[in-house]
């Protein structure tokens, strides 16, 4: 007997996802097509609420085995082979969703299994917003008084001076996206937020969150800070290589947390000197050189903020062949320009970005 589920897709921002052809599967074990048991595919409306029909009995395989029997016993037992067709008693029911959609004229396919008490399902991409940073950004500098560690910290013997000051570059960045996405306005204090307040207490968890579940981005802040600038193994070669992927990210509309590398740990190792921004837009300026908009919490209110990238050779590697020949590696030398002025970076790499609600009193 047909079934029918009802649902929400929204995109990951929480904005309803429409036109999204919905049907329903089942899994089955690798090498196997997935049984469709779809009757009536559903489709969202501007809501992005769907309804499909579904006929549950259709998850079950069967398995074809031949036998030799008699053909028509007791008068003939002349020997014949026969089919049959079992049920698979080791198949078991996974139903999913599959979400088919066009996303800034791209197909796209998403699965979700289904789940008791599930009834939202986000996909993974974000719609497209102009982002600018006199609008949109927050309008006050990035530094708060005291220390952003616990306060035992820069008491610690053999560290570097810890500053009576910090950034929350990456929170900021984040939360600024956040309240875009979310349709709200950036709030309009001109002044940091109180140490303790719901504004800093958000700042400060969105700050958290670009660290990664496990520190890993703060891992990548310090392994870049020992590597090398223009080699083939260096900041310049692995930003160039980083730069496809935060490309594609803005060629959707989609903005993007950038984590800046201005530190050598040759010099220092104070991690804590490096940065964190956001990257809304591009522009090839010629052949060699690319300007990357950011909003810069260092710098609020400012639009005319930029890393300009210039594509550099860094070495060469062989191409397998017979004979091996030679191929010219490329890196992107970074530079960190103002209207006034101009900062030098050794590279930069994308932090994830997952959005998050702001809190309602802001």
């Amino acid at each position: 007997m047909a079934e029918k589920f009802s649902g929400k897709v929204l995109f990951a921002n929480g904005f309803p996802a429409q036109s999204v052809l919905v049907r329903v599967f089942d899994k089955d074990e690798p090498g196997k097509g997935d049984d469709d048991l779809t009757v009536d595919p559903g489709r969202s409306n501007s809501q992005g609420k769907f309804t499909v029909h579904f006929e549950p009995s259709r998850y079950l395989d069967y398995n074809t085995i031949s036998t030799q029997e008699p053909h028509n016993p007791p008068w003939d037992w002349t020997l014949t082979t026969r089919t049959r067709r079992i049920p698979d008693i080791t198949d078991i029911y996974l139903p999913y969703l599959e979400f088919r959609y066009t996303f800034n004229g791209r197909r796209c396919v998403h699965t979700a299994f289904m789940v008791p008490f599930q009834s939202e399902f986000r996909l993974p991409e974000i719609p497209a917003f102009d982002f600018k940073p006199s609008v949109h950004g927050f309008k006050f500098i990035n530094n708060f008084s005291g220390y952003a560690l616990p306060f035992s910290i820069p008491n610690l013997p053999n560290l570097s001076t810890v500053e009576s000051d910090y950034g929350l570059c990456g929170g900021m960045s984040c939360a600024a996206y956040d309240f875009l996405l979310a349709g709200r306005s950036i709030p309009s204090q001109t002044t940091v937020p109180a140490k303790g307040s719901v504004l800093n207490q958000y700042l400060y968890r969105r700050q958290i969150d670009t660290y990664g579940a496990f520190g890993e981005y703060v891992a990548k802040f310090a392994q870049w800070m020992v590597l090398p600038d223009d080699t083939v193994l260096g900041t310049q070669k692995r930003t160039y290589d980083e730069f496809e992927e935060i490309r594609a990210k803005l060629d959707d509309g989609n903005a993007v947390v950038l984590g800046l590398v201005y530190v050598s740990g040759s010099n220092t190792l104070e991690i804590w000197n490096n940065h964190q921004v956001l990257a809304y837009g591009y522009s090839e300026v010629s052949a060699t050189t690319i300007d990357i908009n950011i909003y810069d919490p260092n710098y609020p209110q400012r639009d005319d903020v930029i890393i300009q990238v210039e594509r550099v050779p860094v070495g060469t590697t062989f191409v397998p062949g017979v004979p091996p020949r030679k191929k010219t590696v490329l890196g992107f030398k970074c530079t960190q320009l103002m209207s006034k002025g101009s900062k030098d970076l050794r590279g930069f790499f994308a932090i994830p970005y997952v959005p998050v609600v702001p809190p309602a009193e802001l």
